[in-house]
């Protein structure tokens, strides 16, 4: 997803403005969100469209195009295991690069969504998984979760549980690892 400005947008066709629409009903965002789709082309030779697209587009986006602010990242579904004493669960959530809070509005319950993408072992949760593992949102910001049984990361924020009617589905983000940051860049 990017944000641009006003200046230099095309007509909005009919699909386009059904996603917009979509897409501001989701997370109250202004007319300026712009989701990038990307032809896919399968072995079979159909040809799907996606927003999946390269990691690479996002700095060509900012750099090529004035009338774009700003770009965030956001990754596929994934399901990894949480851990928090001996509740274990599989949750679902996505790497997000560390501007998404700033693109996309999700109310946060507890942290700041400044802040919260700040540290690369930070895990921002929906108020959801907040209640499940530690019992109440106030007491979740400075505890760690261990995830896959691999690394602890520390929850920096809690974000409102996206609407049912979302497209963007998710539990919890964790900040894009840096060396796939600099690849971009």
């Amino acid at each position: 997803s990017c944000r641009g400005s006003q200046e230099g947008r095309a007509p909005q066709g009919r699909a386009q403005g059904r996603a917009q629409g979509r897409a501001q009903e989701e997370v109250a965002l202004d007319d300026r969100l712009i989701i990038a789709h990307s032809p896919l082309h399968q072995s079979s030779g159909e040809v799907i469209t996606t927003t999946a697209i390269p990691q690479p587009v996002a700095p060509l986006l900012e750099s090529k195009y004035p009338e774009v602010d700003q770009v965030t990242l956001v990754s596929w579904e994934l399901e990894f295991l949480f851990q928090k004493d001996t509740k274990i669960f599989k949750e679902r959530g996505r790497y997000v690069s560390p501007q998404f809070f700033q693109i996309l509005t999700f109310p946060f319950a507890a942290g700041d969504p400044q802040l919260a993408m700040a540290d690369p072992h930070a895990l921002i949760i929906s108020r959801q998984l907040a209640i499940k593992y530690f019992g109440a949102v106030e007491v979740a910001i400075g505890q760690s979760i261990r995830v896959n049984n691999e690394q602890d990361f520390t929850v920096t924020g809690v974000f409102e549980d996206p609407s049912k009617a979302s497209s963007l589905q998710f539990d919890w983000v964790i900040p894009l690892p840096n060396e796939q940051l600099s690849l971009m860049s």
